[in-house]
């Protein structure tokens, strides 16, 4: 529920506060109607608990205006809103003023005269909000004579009341609504069904699983469709669940079409349950179909299904998948082909280095690196400058999987390209190799470079050295002239100060420190500056 505006709480106070001084004079008066209407066109459900009091004012004016504001409210009121509202006209009670004293007082005997007021129904249901639970009770009795579903959510509430008897009342009561006729109105209020799962006030099982049975009937299935098709993902999600549990019919049909859908989740599960009564022409076309949907996770089932019903197609399109442009359904495809015998992969990435179709020769670089030896880094080299930066990037990662310590000054060259992606994928490549870089010749390039990116890139390698070694160069980064590349030399010292496995200072490092530090003190963290004046004390 959107948080009501500093404006509507403004207004709030006022209704209840009344005028000052002729409140001390003369005693409480009714609020000026113009107030009330500027909630209502607010839309600010939030306040909904404020308005009560005045729906039950002696005032016909203004009873009138209070239940058409709170009417107006509450339109925009969603399912996932309830629970708050339950809270808040609770807490609304603890707001002291006459109005308020008004609802606060509501006695049950009084609930079947809410009914009769405008917008009653609207009244009972949020009497089932009230403190007191005799009030509670007695609206959801009220609530028993509802037949348009609007009493389903505040039921679902009151199941876990902390009010034994208003549980039990609430559970009489939605109990024979567990039908087809209301299986629309527990599929819109489907949260607050499953949040009875969290609910131990009592056990709410039975209730929950009678209404899933509902759900799963085949004359629901039409409702689970269009709560597929909702743009809520949670709810068609949950709906494809009960779809699938459902075994009915027409759930067969349903899956086909989910293979289509533009939720990847959904075209995944579906995929998974496939039916299996498919003839083998059917699932091969649809399999196809699947072979090429956009969502890796797809495409890796889809070559499993081929594997496990349809193995003697399966070798195509296994082989197929080896140039998939994505390297965990290379996996997927390498891992059942060696199943059948097949293992020289590298031989079919080498032989394709020499293709012309960027796409090809793209998985023909990242898959020799997924399959290569060492020594066929040299074989991926030229491509290191390639105008292609998906290329460049591709190569840099096979290079490093494959023998990345030999061809150090190749990644560190590629730390100072022109494409922010390029030197983003050298640093990290250097990363798990920090331990073998020269932090002197890395500072060299941060101090003669110009590029942000680069500088940026070069900076956080420096971080990732030995403890005492990194410090310096974080230390006099934090003085640069660039404030974004000081603020991350800041992030780094911070990073550093929390270390927990710092090895203790030498009395070279104490020395270097205090240089350091008269010279950069004014640019650094005093905590820090502190800390190391603590050090060097030792």
């Amino acid at each position: 529920m959107k948080r009501a505006s500093q404006r509507a709480w403004d207004l709030v106070q006022s209704l209840h506060s009344g005028p000052n001084l002729w409140y001390r004079l003369f005693g409480w008066v009714e609020p000026p109607l113009q107030a009330i209407e500027e909630i209502a066109a607010s839309g600010e459900a939030e306040v909904i608990p404020y308005l009560l009091g005045f729906a039950l004012s002696p005032d016909a004016n203004v009873q009138r205006a209070a239940t058409d504001a709170i009417g107006r409210l509450f339109v925009s009121v969603e399912s996932t809103d309830y629970v708050q509202l339950d809270y808040l006209s609770r807490s609304a009670l603890n707001h002291e003023s006459k109005a308020n004293l008004r609802w606060r007082n509501l006695k049950p005997s009084e609930v079947t005269f809410l009914a009769g007021m405008p917008h009653g129904g609207l009244l009972v249901r949020l009497a089932t909000f009230h403190s007191y639970g005799y009030v509670r009770a007695a609206a959801v009795q009220e609530l028993s004579s509802a037949t348009d579903g609007s009493e389903i959510p505040f039921l679902l509430l009151r199941l876990n009341d902390w009010v034994e008897e208003v549980r039990n009342e609430a559970l009489r009561v939605i109990t024979p609504r567990a039908n087809i006729d209301c299986a629309r109105h527990f599929l819109r209020n489907l949260r607050l069904v499953y949040r009875l799962r969290q609910c131990r006030r009592d056990a709410h099982v039975q209730i929950i699983q009678t209404i899933e049975g509902v759900l799963k009937s085949p004359d629901a299935l039409p409702l689970l469709k269009d709560g597929i098709a909702s743009t809520d993902r949670w709810l068609r999600r949950t709906c494809f669940r009960l779809a699938v549990e459902s075994q009915t019919p027409g759930s067969s049909s349903l899956l086909k079409d989910l293979l289509s859908h533009s939720d990847p989740v959904l075209r995944v599960w579906a995929t998974r349950s496939m039916p299996r009564e498919l003839a083998d022409h059917d699932l091969r076309l649809l399999v196809q179909k699947l072979r090429r949907d956009p969502f890796m996770p797809v495409r890796c089932e889809a070559l499993t299904i081929l594997v496990d019903r349809l193995p003697d197609c399966a070798n195509g399109e296994l082989h197929d998948a080896l140039w998939d442009v994505s390297a965990s359904v290379r996996a997927v495809a390498r891992y059942y082909l060696q199943q059948r015998g097949f293992e020289d992969f590298r031989t079919v990435y080498v032989n394709a280095l020499q293709a012309t179709t960027p796409r090809t020769l793209f998985v023909a670089i990242a898959g020799l690196g997924e399959t290569g030896k060492p020594n066929d880094a040299t074989l991926l080299r030229p491509f290191l400058t390639s105008p292609s930066i998906s290329l460049r990037k591709a190569t840099l990662c096979s290079i490093a999987a494959l023998d990345g310590e030999q061809f150090l000054d190749d990644l560190l060259l590629a730390l100072t390209d022109a494409h922010i992606g390029v030197s983003k994928t050298a640093r990290l490549a250097l990363e798990p190799r920090s331990s073998l870089l020269d932090g002197d010749m890395l500072w060299k390039v941060f101090a003669n470079e110009r590029r942000f990116h680069v500088r940026k890139n070069v900076l956080l390698l420096l971080s990732r050295l030995p403890t005492w070694t990194r410090l310096p160069f974080i230390v006099q980064a934090c003085s640069d002239s660039d404030p974004d590349i000081a603020t991350i030399a800041s992030q780094c010292l911070e990073h550093w100060r929390k270390s927990s496995n710092r090895s203790s200072p030498t009395n070279g490092n104490l020395k270097m420190m205090q240089g350091l530090l008269t010279e950069y003190e004014s640019c650094l963290d005093q905590n820090f500056v502190q800390e190391m004046r603590f050090w060097a004390k030792q």
